[in-house]
């Protein structure tokens, strides 16, 4: 599952397309928000969610993975 990006929050920095290890954002031009166009790749690090400076990225953890963090 895709990471989720609050369009109203997003300042449209690059940071998340940068700190991606696995390359799951790319960002097709300034204006616009990250596209998370390679979801599939995310591996749920949280490393988007806490370099975000604006706060606008959150995980969507799938339900198997959540059993293995309990």
């Amino acid at each position: 599952m895709p990471p989720l990006i609050d369009e109203e929050k997003c300042t449209r920095c690059g940071t998340c397309v940068d700190i991606c290890q696995s390359d799951v954002f790319a960002m097709p031009t300034e204006a616009t928000i990250p596209d998370a166009s390679h979801a599939d790749e995310c591996w749920h690090c949280g490393a988007c969610v806490m370099e975000c400076p604006a706060e606008a990225i959150r995980l969507r953890i799938p339900l198997p993975m959540m059993v293995c963090y309990k």
